[in-house]
């Protein structure tokens, strides 16, 4: 199996945040990678800020559209331009321990397995920026839980056993249908690794924060929706809010 890695990073409106979440990805200590971003019409720096990282490091790429998709459109234009036989997921607000990359890969090498979880904290508001980035934390050999917290942007998986997310679903909800499609298919077994790999960085802009605020507004949970419930764009979804709550 060839050890290059194909991290793949939806964004939309992270100007606050991608610095750091690209950061964590190009000082993995795993080197062999390829960095994918795709930038799901962004109106403020986004783009800038990824443009002037890709200046210094070649192992970047950026694609993307003018016009708002929604996450899960995001997510398959990007399994789209995979060319390596791994991949894994990176939400462009969060960061990634920088053992990440080489733990996972190295547990899909020896088990032949099809999808590796690792273990992931959340932290909110002012705590993020102690504890994950004035305490470095996401540069130090990562602690080991006994509790395993299983979230979908931690996962790494082979390529060729993945399938589509289904596009109706624009603000979420499009993540453990297609996990569980992926598992009910594969006869390889699923590896959760207790080591903390993952940083959540919970804040009111996040796309599950958003889920909550427009549940008010149109009656559905933001997890399940019908296709009709989800036939606005993210950001169509979010202006409609703010024109409500402004």
């Amino acid at each position: 199996m060839n050890d290059k890695i194909s991290v793949l990073m939806p964004a939309y409106n992270r100007e606050k945040y991608i610095g750091n979440a690209i950061k964590s990805i190009l000082y993995q200590t795993h080197e062999n990678l390829e960095l994918i971003v795709y930038d799901d019409g962004s109106r403020d720096k986004t783009v800038d800020i990824v443009k002037a990282f890709m200046n210094q490091d070649k192992r970047i790429r950026l694609i993307g559209e003018e016009k708002n998709n929604g996450v899960a459109h995001a997510r398959n234009m990007l399994l789209d331009a995979v060319n390596t036989e791994i991949a894994c997921w990176q939400d462009s607000d969060d960061m990634s321990n920088v053992y990440r990359l080489k733990y996972q890969i190295d547990e899909l090498r020896e088990g032949g397995l099809d999808l590796a979880f690792g273990n992931y904290v959340i932290y909110r508001g002012s705590e993020f920026q102690l504890k994950v980035l004035a305490e470095r934390e996401y540069a130090k050999i990562p602690p080991y839980d006994r509790k395993f917290n299983r979230g979908f942007a931690t996962v790494m998986f082979r390529i060729d056993k993945v399938g589509r997310f289904n596009e109706n679903k624009r603000l979420g909800g499009e993540d453990l249908p297609w996990l569980a499609e992926i598992e009910k298919n594969s006869s390889n077994p699923t590896v959760n690794i207790g080591f903390r790999l993952y940083y959540i960085r919970f804040h009111d802009d996040r796309i599950g924060a958003w889920k909550r605020k427009l549940a008010s507004l149109s009656g559905f949970t933001g997890v399940d929706c019908s296709e009709g419930e989800q036939a606005q764009t993210y950001e169509e979804m979010i202006e409609a809010y703010k024109r409500v709550h402004p």
